[in-house]
């Protein structure tokens, strides 16, 4: 394809106009084009290699020509010093720019969900301490997280705050190697200690498999006489059912201990955070407790319900186990109960 197919304006100003026919393959306006491209302003194509600008398109009929106004980058180039700002993370600042800024336009698609294009990447250093290297242009400059400033900070201010982040990283190297010697003092001090020494150590740490032996050895010890069933389903999930006996939270206070998943809410991911006890006797990254009960139980709490609500009872056939298990009483005694028969009884049933 001839250069004359894409024409271009004189470059008399940041307002320079791009000329271009209609059919016209995207490939061929990118390689001819680009060398007309101003730095730090912003241009978008279509599928079929048509230049345009959304919000100012004209179409020149005489001639069959598009005339495109290029979009400026409202954030500009980012310059070294610049300080940028992130919605969650706080300040930072440019201390470091890799590529050439400027050479593919950035796009924000789907609403903000998708950002594309742009070439450089950049160093920053939040105001903190914590340093990111190589965040790209694309996330920077569509980013809906990200602003730019107008302010920069002189090198001056710029090699304190680097000196600042090698204090901080250095410090945080000695506390985690800290904290690692810490931690594997504990792990020998479990493997010798006398008030585990009834619980079975070995190598499986995380499946579940370790820790389902090391749970039943300690709720038949604490429970003697209430039978439990403790199930490793999947890698790292085990449940625990049993009927009537402890109150879950009492067996929740054995088990705890087994069980390393965590959830982050603010960031929402899971994770598991895996102690010294753990790499000694087992964990899993699910435990499951379920509490069962009985018709005698349930008998039981029944009279307790009843003989609470004694005057609204009076004349009236009390509940009955398979009211309760049916979920029949979840509409009852609404007029004296706080909620209903079937949430009282529950309530009794977990504190029995």
């Amino acid at each position: 394809m001839s250069q004359q197919n894409v024409k271009t304006a004189a470059h008399e100003s940041s307002e320079t106009i791009f000329l271009t026919t209609k059919n016209v393959p995207y490939r061929h306006i990118r390689e001819n084009l680009y060398q007309h491209i101003e730095t730090g302003m912003t241009y978008t194509a279509s599928s079929d290699g048509r230049l345009f600008d959304p919000v100012d398109l004209k179409e020149i009929s005489s001639d069959g020509l598009l005339i495109m106004k290029p979009i400026k980058n409202e954030k500009g180039l980012i310059k070294i010093g610049q300080v940028i700002e992130h919605k969650r993370y706080g300040k930072a600042v440019v201390y470091g720019i890799h590529g050439v800024q400027g050479l593919t336009p950035v796009k924000v698609l789907g609403g903000g969900v998708v950002v594309t294009g742009g070439s450089a990447k950049f160093d920053i250093i939040y105001y903190e301490g914590t340093r990111y290297r190589h965040l790209p242009e694309s996330i920077l400059l569509g980013g809906s997280d990200w602003y730019v400033r107008e302010d920069i900070l002189a090198q001056e201010e710029i090699d304190k705050l680097l000196k600042f982040s090698d204090e901080k990283e250095a410090k945080e190297k000695a506390d985690q190697e800290k904290e690692k010697i810490e931690f594997n003092n504990a792990i020998s001090d479990f493997k010798v200690s006398d008030k585990y020494k009834h619980l079975i150590q070995g190598s499986d740490k995380y499946s579940g498999k370790l820790a389902a032996k090391n749970i039943r050895i300690e709720l038949k010890k604490q429970f003697n006489g209430v039978k439990f069933s403790v199930r490793k389903n999947h890698f790292g999930s085990i449940t625990i059912s049993w009927i009537d006996g402890p109150k879950k939270d009492d067996v929740n206070n054995i088990c705890s201990k087994y069980k390393t998943g965590r959830f982050n809410a603010y960031e929402d991911y899971h994770y598991d955070d895996v102690s010294a006890f753990n790499e000694v006797f087992g964990s899993a990254s699910y435990i499951s407790l379920t509490r069962e009960y009985s018709d005698e139980f349930i008998n039981e709490a029944i009279g307790i319900l009843v003989d609470k609500y004694e005057y609204q009872f009076a004349g009236k056939e009390k509940p009955t186990v398979e009211d309760y298990r049916t979920g029949r009483l979840y509409n009852v005694g609404q007029e004296f109960c706080t909620r209903s028969l079937q949430n009282e009884l529950s309530e009794i049933l977990w504190e029995l």
